[in-house]
């Protein structure tokens, strides 16, 4: 379940989710579709909906780090909307091997900078 914050204060995974955006997107016949220009729920990027969600567990992770198939268990759960909602695949459908690896790249270094 994603979860929308209130105010613009500044929240605790707020640099997480720019470096998201920034860096992962989705790939759907060649197109990439950045975290940071995807939305989770109206008023919710997706980038801020995936740290909210994964900077907990990536702060916890503690010396063992992330394991990628627990990056990959959370993106198989979050559904999107393609074709205006004719056809639903998970984040984890759409979005490229190479950006589920950078993903959690970016999840280790951003909790090894905490």
């Amino acid at each position: 379940m994603l979860v929308a914050s209130e105010g613009s204060k500044k929240g605790p995974y707020d640099d997480l989710a720019y470096k998201i955006g920034r860096d992962v997107y989705v790939d759907i016949a060649g197109w990439h579709l950045f975290l940071r220009d995807m939305s989770a729920v109206p008023g919710l990027k997706m980038a801020a909906a995936l740290a909210a969600q994964l900077g907990p567990t990536a702060a916890g992770a503690g010396r063992g780090g992330l394991r990628e198939s627990d990056v990959s268990a959370v993106l198989k759960r979050i559904p999107v909307d393609v074709g205006g909602g004719r056809v639903t695949l998970s984040l984890y459908d759409v979005m490229p091997n190479g950006c589920v690896s950078d993903l959690v790249r970016l999840l280790e270094d951003w909790a090894k900078d905490q």
